[in-house]
């Protein structure tokens, strides 16, 4: 009796080892199941708004992905317009008595800043402007905070330009405030190549910023009260800091930048929004074909038949440990009367679809990753079969690719509308 119980146990001891060997088995991954690909967006992914998987070999994508409930009803294209102060002005003199900066007066403008820096303006603005012929009205002053520091105050509107239709308009101003010694180590082209050279800035810490979101979510609100209108919920917190540098110079191997002074800052980078998406900076081009006419708004940007689409600059906020060290910040242009009701957009499986065409025909050395499928509205132009072509601001899906390598990233857009590639693998679009 005893041998047969021992017979069975070994038997069951057996059957349980051979099903567990099998079981491990399965959970071996072999090389081929790693590289499983697909090129589509899963439902989940197109509702939750990020992506993370293999298109190809060569191409990852690990990107955040425009939720389709934001644009399934379909999205409008609409005409450009210039923001003015007044449109009807006969006397520059009379706007510089009373001066408007953002819709509010200068002086309100002004006490809102001195808050926001804790400090006050000890000069009041003065003028530039001769007579009525004038193309610019610029306003300058000084500002001290509490510390005593000194910062250059300059703000300007345009004037008496035809191709904006009317010729005694005071339009599109311009401003910044800079403190004078700490935005001089500042360096567009650093942001500019972090930007463009980093994958994973965003990750970056700032030692002097204890929660970047929350401070960014703080300036944009601010911001909007200043500026009188909505900023989009898409914007960048840049890192200029030791440890970006050292990113940097790793990726260009060689040591071509630097913190001047040694301080660090951080920018932060916002966009207007229309619609619910980002007013983006794209400079899109359109050639003219032959038999097509453009009006002298859509020309105003270039002196031959290259149409470039006209955006509103980024507005930037610039930070140190002292606090803000410079504000950049503009109204120049917006969305304008309605030029197509909503239209069906393509969806974004179909661009994902163009992005693996346009690498299928490529010959990469390293892997590249697709870190954004995303809609905006940037500048562009009517339809050259309707006539007189007129500037817009029109949707896009825009696609970026970093490239992993120290030839930076790469920017695709498509016609939200079509699907039509508007310019695939193009450098230098932040």
């Amino acid at each position: 009796m005893k041998s047969k119980r021992q017979l069975i146990y070994l038997g069951i001891c057996f059957t349980l080892l051979i099903g567990g060997c099998q079981h491990n088995k399965k959970k071996i991954i072999s090389k081929e199941e790693k590289n499983i690909y697909r090129d589509i967006f899963t439902k989940e992914e197109k509702t939750t708004g990020t992506a993370e998987f293999n298109l190809t070999e060569n191409v990852k994508i690990d990107a955040q992905v425009t939720p389709i409930d934001k644009y399934k009803n379909g999205l409008k294209k609409f005409y450009m317009k210039h923001y003015f102060e007044t449109k009807d002005l006969n006397d520059i003199n009379e706007f510089m008595k009373k001066p408007t900066l953002f819709g509010k007066d200068l002086s309100v403008i002004m006490s809102m800043l001195s808050e926001k820096l804790s400090g006050k303006f000890y000069k009041k603005p003065r003028f530039d402007a001769y007579d009525n012929k004038a193309k610019e009205i610029i306003a300058r002053s000084t500002f001290q905070d509490k510390n005593g520091n000194l910062y250059t105050f300059n703000t300007s509107w345009g004037t008496g330009d035809d191709r904006y239709g009317y010729d005694k308009g005071v339009y599109c101003p311009i401003m910044y405030i800079r403190l004078e010694e700490k935005s001089k180590a500042m360096s567009t082209q650093i942001e500019h190549k972090i930007l463009q050279y980093l994958k994973d800035f965003k990750n970056m810490e700032v030692s002097f910023i204890k929660d970047k979101r929350q401070t960014g979510e703080e300036l944009k609100d601010y911001l909007e009260k200043l500026l009188g209108r909505d900023l989009s919920d898409t914007w960048d917190c840049i890192p200029v800091t030791e440890e970006s540098i050292v990113a940097l110079n790793n990726v260009y191997q060689t040591d071509i930048t630097h913190l001047e002074s040694k301080q660090e800052y951080c920018s932060y980078r916002y966009y207007y929004d229309v619609k619910g998406f980002p007013y983006t900076e794209s400079y899109l081009s359109y050639q003219l074909k032959e038999g097509e006419t453009a009006s002298k708004l859509a020309r105003m940007s270039t002196p031959n038949n290259t149409l470039i689409g006209l955006c509103n600059p980024s507005i930037m906020c610039h930070l140190s440990k002292e606090g803000i060290i410079a504000l950049d910040i503009n109204n120049i242009r917006m969305e304008g009367d309605v030029y197509k009701e909503a239209e069906q957009v393509v969806d974004s499986n179909a661009i994902l679809n163009k992005i693996k065409i346009f690498y299928e025909k490529q010959i990469l050395i390293r892997p590249v990753t697709v870190t954004e499928v995303n809609i905006v509205y940037t500048g562009y132009f009517t339809d050259g079969n309707e006539g007189e072509i007129q500037p817009t601001v029109a949707p896009f899906w825009r696609v970026k690719v970093y490239n992993n390598d120290s030839n930076g990233s790469q920017f695709f857009f498509y016609d939200a509308f079509t699907g039509e590639a508007i310019v695939e693998g193009i450098t230098a679009m932040e």
